[in-house]
């Protein structure tokens, strides 16, 4: 079968051309005759069926039987096959087949192409042909389909055809045969590679493959899929008019490229370069073995880029990437190279810190990963390219610009429909940032602003209505602004449900910043505020904190080490969670005055540290905990030295490490709260008043000191002298740090 291409006119001048039409029944014929044996009763006509082409578009398309050919044949009488997948071959001038077959006119007749001994079953119980020929067509094991069509049996073979035959009743049976793939004719395609299956070429700058139905095949960066039949086709030619990727020198040096080896040349076909500003080309062909090209330039040289490719990367280990020994501008287009596609441009420039003006990018579409990285450490780069894409895709921006440290200005950021990581650490590090883009998304992906502006210590204000989103995801906002020191003011944060880590670390290190924005949310997320303005030393004014309901971790360490805070937001809440007010003032050393706690059931470290190192703090709040949960008052007031005063602590059963380390170090206080617990848990009372120099009265009614470390150095370096009251019935009590101290006057009640 010889199918040959002219090409006369094309019709189809747009950008991209994808054609589907309907059927039309009008091609070659040949005569398939029965010419071996003594009865020559069936004849059979044959033609290919231009599904979806008309001549317009596809004028020139011709199928004609070659010597060689082969074709199926079955004959069902209506309850029985009585021919089953009978050979017919072409010799050049007719068919011949080893069977004898007489002309019944009972009998329904079917053909396929290519023949093959062992084709799948058609099930003759069905009624329409495709449905008879199912199995053909889903071909699930490829026995009608080559992926390397790049030879002519291979990309023939991959053409399936069907047919019910149509009989005169008289001895001659025609077939029309449907094409059950679907054609792609790809123009222009001297300028992009394949992914998928390897095209037969017709001509120098034309390529076709058979698609098989409904399975996606990657051309150029695009995605195309058909259903069986169909005509596809792409018009690639336009991308010659995308201007070269330029590299202008501004000292003398050179420029590489790298090309991995695990890069295929499925996915990069070459690389060309020109140092006569695109009168002559030297082309790098790639054939999977990796390759370095190397152009030496002097100040003022300009060499131009350009290739055939889906991407550059095609993953986090197998990337393409440009270096240079000088400084250098690029300018033009890296669509030049390649189209944009899953790690297309993955760390293309990464380290590159001669370059100072980047490139300008091919598209306002985006895929996962395909800027990635792309400038990370371009120390020298003092200007970013358009970003116009609205939509984004996984990780597609991560780390674009992180390490920047030349970066002025960002580029706007239109986008409205985030992915996961979109954004994650994209300016991170850029110290020379002093403003940041307008962010108009209202509804968040995960990890998607994390990291995003991290270290920009340049960075001084930024709009109130940068962050208008009111439907957050996990992570979206951790780290967004972290260690931002020259950061004065921070955005609304209007969002009312709260979700996984979302404010995590988010404002942590923001040296100057004076005053927190607003927090309406009362739905909280696990860790939700967790160390969000830890070590912001300048804050002196918080927002409230209205949730009733407390999620695992949520306040965690929310102002741990902001020394100027004086005072702290009232903490309504009722229901805690594990480690909610885990080191949430720890070292405010300002902190005077402690908000009240009105939860009565307590979680698993929900106290804990709470108020660690609060120097300035001389009242403790009540804490009228009856229920107690595992290390829930550990160290919470530890390094207060300031305290005076301890809360009553009214819990008759303890938990374990309940109350270690709880007034560690408390330096002012006189007198411990009353301790009614008559059994005590392991580690409970250990290190509790250690280093309280000034303790001079302690009240302990436990008669069961038999849990592990319970007492352990809970009285460690009190005062010299001082009273003990304890249970009558208590007998065994140490004398020391572990028990009661040495010299103290002891009372039984």
């Amino acid at each position: 079968m010889n199918r040959t291409v002219s090409i006369i006119k094309d019709r189809l001048l747009a950008l991209i051309v994808m054609a589907a039409v309907m059927c039309q029944t009008a091609c070659n014929e040949d005569v398939l005759s029965y010419v071996k044996g003594n009865r020559n009763s069936l004849t059979i006509k044959v033609a290919d069926r231009r599904n979806g082409l008309t001549r317009a578009a596809y004028s020139k398309y011709s199928l004609t039987f070659e010597s060689g050919d082969r074709i199926g044949l079955y004959v069902y009488d209506g309850s029985s096959v009585v021919a089953s997948n009978v050979l017919f071959e072409y010799d050049g001038i007719s068919w011949t087949t080893e069977e004898n077959i007489e002309y019944d006119s009972d009998c329904t007749y079917y053909a396929y192409y290519p023949y093959t001994a062992t084709p799948y079953t058609p099930d003759f119980t069905q009624s329409t042909v495709d449905e008879i020929f199912s199995s053909f067509i889903t071909d699930s094991s490829d026995k009608f389909h080559h992926a390397d069509q790049s030879v002519k049996a291979n990309f023939n073979g991959s053409d399936l055809m069907i047919a019910e035959g149509v009989g005169d009743g008289e001895g001659s049976v025609s077939f029309t045969l449907d094409h059950k793939k679907a054609l792609a004719v790809l123009i222009g395609t001297d300028a992009i590679t394949f992914s998928g299956n390897i095209p037969y070429t017709v001509s120098e700058d034309r390529k076709y493959f058979m698609m098989k139905p409904s399975t996606a095949t990657v051309i150029g960066g695009y995605t195309m899929s058909a259903t069986g039949g169909r005509y596809m086709k792409k018009d690639f030619s336009n991308m010659s008019n995308v201007e070269p990727l330029k590299f202008t020198a501004l000292e003398d040096g050179s420029f590489t490229l790298s090309i991995p080896s695990g890069l295929t040349a499925a996915t990069l076909g070459y690389v060309s370069y020109s140092i006569d500003d695109g009168e002559t080309w030297v082309k790098t062909l790639n054939d999977g073995t990796g390759k370095t090209i190397t152009v030496d330039v002097e100040e003022g040289d300009e060499v131009l880029w350009k290739g055939s490719g889906i991407a550059m990367a095609i993953s986090e280990s197998v990337y393409s990437q440009f270096s240079s020994t000088g400084s250098f501008e690029a300018s033009g287009s890296v669509g030049s190279i390649a189209g944009v596609s899953i790690y297309s441009y993955y760390k293309l420039f990464n380290g590159c810190t001669g370059l100072t003006t980047a490139p300008e990018l091919p598209s306002s579409v985006v895929q996962n990963y395909c800027y990635a990285y792309m400038f990370q450490g371009c120390t020298s780069l003092t200007t970013a390219p358009e970003l116009p894409a609205t939509t984004l895709a996984l990780n597609c921006y991560q780390d674009m610009f992180s390490g920047c440290t030349s970066l002025t200005a960002a580029p706007e950021l239109p986008a409205t429909t985030l992915a996961l990581n979109c954004y994650q650490d994209m300016f991170s590090g850029c110290t020379s940032l002093t403003a940041a883009p307008e962010l108009p998304a209202t509804t968040l992906a995960a990890n998607c602003y994390r990291n995003m502006f991290n270290n920009c210590t340049s960075l001084i204000t930024i709009p109130t209505d940068l962050l208008p989103a009111t439907t957050l995801s996990s992570y979206c906002y951790q780290d967004m602004f972290r260690s931002c020191s020259s950061l004065t003011n921070v955005p609304e944060l209007p969002a009312t449900t709260l979700a996984t880590s979302c404010y995590y670390r988010m404002f942590e290190g923001c040296t100057s910043l004076t005053t927190a924005p607003e927090l309406p949310a009362t739905i909280m997320g696990d860790q939700c505020y967790r160390q969000m303005f830890k070590n912001c030393t300048s804050l002196t004014t918080v927002p409230e904190l209205p949730a009733t309901t407390l999620a695992n971790a949520c306040y965690t360490s929310m102002f741990n080490g902001c020394t100027s805070l004086t005072t702290a937001p009232e903490l309504p809440a009722t229901t805690l969670a594990s480690n909610c007010y885990q080191y949430m003032f720890k070292e405010c050393s300002s902190l005077t005055t402690a908000p009240e706690l009105a939860a009565t059931t307590l979680e698993a470290n929900c106290y804990q540290e709470m108020f660690m190192y609060c120097t300035g703090l001389t009242t403790a709040p009540d804490l009228p905990a009856t229920t107690l949960a595992d290390a829930c008052y550990s160290s919470m007031f530890n390094g207060c030295t300031s305290l005076t005063t301890a809360p009553d602590l009214p819990a008759t059963t303890l938990a374990d490490a309940c109350y270690n380390s709880m007034f560690y170090y408390c330096r002012a206080l006189t007198t411990a709260p009353e301790l009614p617990a008559m059994t005590l848990a392991e580690s409970c009372y250990q290190n509790m008043f250690k280093y309280c120099t000034s303790l001079r009265y302690i009240k302990m009614m436990a008669n069961d000191i038999s849990a592990t470390a319970c007492l352990d150095n809970w009285l460690s370096n009190v005062a010299r002298s001082g009273t003990f009251v304890k249970s009558a019935a208590m007998t065994s009590l140490p004398s020391g740090e572990h028990g009661i101290p040495t010299g103290w006057t002891v009372i039984d009640e």
